[in-house]
């Protein structure tokens, strides 16, 4: 059975995703006292009573333009303590951040009196706000490379992170695996009839990455060996990404003859 706490925890996670301060100022404590994460971050530090803590949860909407946000995972609680985990996210300036988050609640007479944030790496998440934009290299580059070394190693849990439930994977333009894909469990059928076909011959080396907010352009050498013929040739990759998943994909290549013959 579900301990009280919890359903309370569970009720402020609620409210927090929807801005309703009027239920969680029934849940806090007037004179709360809200331990935020961060070193170097604007708002790590303490803060106390309703007013400083809202003002704060305000502020991490405006600095990230209304993209932040969280959601529970687990709670556990007794008559005194609850621990909630959590997932975050939220885009500041040129970066995406998703982060596993713990809080630490203490709770007396049914209202939260202290709250403990943390976070698993406190100079990541500093870095994550700093105020100074990247001018090297977009957050989708490395999500996007995440996604290509997750199908090298056979990933699959990683692959379902990096592509969009409602994912649109247009496949080869010949063969047996000729056609579109959509949702990810399909996408990843193909993936595995992909390496049945070359006999886990199948190699993408990928050379470059370019990506904005929307959308990511890989440059790539594909490879491998089909019915006793083995291919190499340059790709192009073109994905439509939505917070830094894949919703759409499709390819080219510099030579289309050799990848109609390897697909036949």
């Amino acid at each position: 059975m579900e301990h009280p706490n919890v359903r309370l925890i569970r009720k402020g996670y609620d409210a927090f995703a929807r801005g309703d301060m009027e239920t969680l100022s029934e849940l806090f404590a007037r004179d709360i006292l809200w331990h935020e994460a961060g070193s170097r971050f604007e708002l790590a530090g303490d803060y106390k009573g309703q007013e400083a803590v809202f003002a704060t949860f305000a502020r991490l909407q405006e600095l990230t333009q209304g993209s932040f946000s969280v959601t529970l995972e687990d709670c556990f609680a007794d008559d005194r303590q609850a621990v909630a985990i959590h997932t975050a996210k939220a885009r500041y300036g040129n970066r995406l951040y998703e982060g596993r988050e713990v809080i630490v609640f203490h709770i007396l007479d049914g209202r939260i009196t202290d709250a403990w944030h943390t976070v698993r790496d406190v100079d990541a998440y500093d870095e994550f706000w700093s105020p100074y934009e990247s001018m090297l290299e977009h957050p989708n580059v490395a999500l996007v490379r995440q996604g290509y070394e997750a199908f090298a190693a056979g990933d699959i849990d990683t692959l379902r992170e990096r592509i969009a439930p409602d994912a649109v994977w247009h496949g080869p333009k010949v063969g047996p695996l000729a056609g579109d894909y959509v949702g990810i469990d399909a996408i990843l059928g193909l993936f595995a009839s992909m390496v049945q076909e070359t006999a886990g011959s199948l190699r993408i080396d990928v050379l470059d990455v370019l990506c904005n907010d929307d959308w990511g352009t890989v440059l790539c050498t594909v490879s491998g060996s089909r019915n006793g013929r083995t291919t190499t040739v340059d790709e192009v990759h073109v994905l439509r990404l939505r917070n830094g998943q894949t919703v759409e994909f499709w390819d080219a290549t510099t030579d289309p003859q050799a990848t109609i013959e390897s697909w036949s």
